[in-house]
């Protein structure tokens, strides 16, 4: 027996050490399940906020070109799902300043309106004109080329292209992320006729028309409540015809959706999106900017 003991000494010793082993496996097995179930329920949680995200936006782009709905009437719209609540908020693209289509005279006013002082108003507009045409010649009022860049040494060049979204106003010259910030509201790149809506622009933009008074931009905005033909002939007259050529009353080709989820879990998503009328007939939108 006593010759035996310390071979039942190294036995027990060595399950005990297994013991031990499989302890600390079960006990890392436990976590991987659990962060398993966490990431799990995480990954459910994002499917069924995007869930909410697409069927809110299905159901707003169905409103908007195959009902009709007026952007006034999809406004603060709040659809209530069994996974949770889509909140929409809508307005028309042609609401907007287009940096690639509108005349210079609407983005100097834009400008303006905004509050804007690193650039003079006129300055901003060529450089915005400068940006987006196609020849290297610098613009009148103080626009901007490659050679002004390269002097600046900022480190880029003018595209000499369209602006593929308002958020690429950072890189012309001049311009900071706070007026970027700031002029949001005013411009789009999804109005490529470059009118504004009479009926859906916003006071601010609407302020942006030339000759346009304070009182004028208060008297449309009651005026426009209905739209008919009636009512578009009373609104070009109203903005005089200064402004005419520089806006529109035809209906909207583009929206800009807001939507925001708050899902049955918790769970809080804000989407912006714009949708535009498919060319092909096969759907009744397509999405050609997706923000958040």
């Amino acid at each position: 027996m006593t010759g035996r003991a310390p071979r039942a000494g190294f036995v027990l010793a060595s399950v005990l050490g297994v013991l031990v082993l499989f302890a600390g496996l079960v006990g890392a097995i436990t976590l991987l399940v659990r962060s398993g179930v966490d990431d799990a329920r995480l990954a459910v949680d994002d499917l069924e906020a995007d869930a909410l995200v697409r069927a809110g936006l299905e159901l707003a782009g169905y409103q908007l070109f195959v009902l009709k709905t007026p952007a006034a009437g999809l406004a603060g719209q709040q659809i209530r799902l069994d996974a949770g609540t889509v909140t929409l908020s809508v307005l028309a693209e042609s609401a907007r300043i287009d940096l690639n289509g509108s005349d210079p005279k609407l983005i100097a006013a834009a400008w303006l309106a905004a509050g804007r002082k690193t650039l003079r108003p006129e300055q901003f507009a060529a450089r915005v004109a400068d940006w987006r045409d196609a020849d290297g010649d610098v613009g009148e009022g103080g626009g901007a080329e490659a050679a002004d860049y390269d002097a600046a040494g900022v480190g880029w060049r003018p595209r000499n292209d369209g602006f593929r979204s308002v958020d690429e106003l950072r890189w012309v010259l001049g311009v900071g992320a706070d007026d970027v910030r700031a002029l949001r509201p005013y411009f789009t790149v999804a109005n490529p006729a470059g009118t504004i809506d009479l009926y859906d622009a916003p006071e601010a933009v609407l302020r942006a028309l030339p000759g346009l008074s304070s009182s004028a931009v208060g008297r449309l905005v009651k005026l426009r409540q209905k739209r008919s033909d009636e009512t578009s002939e009373a609104l070009k007259k109203l903005v005089g015809e200064a402004a005419q050529a520089l806006a529109t009353t035809d209906p909207p080709v583009a929206y800009r959706i807001g939507l925001k989820v708050a899902s049955g879990r918790g769970v809080a998503r804000d989407v912006e999106v714009v949708i535009t009328a498919d060319s092909t007939g096969t759907a009744p939108y397509r999405v050609i900017e997706w923000r958040g």
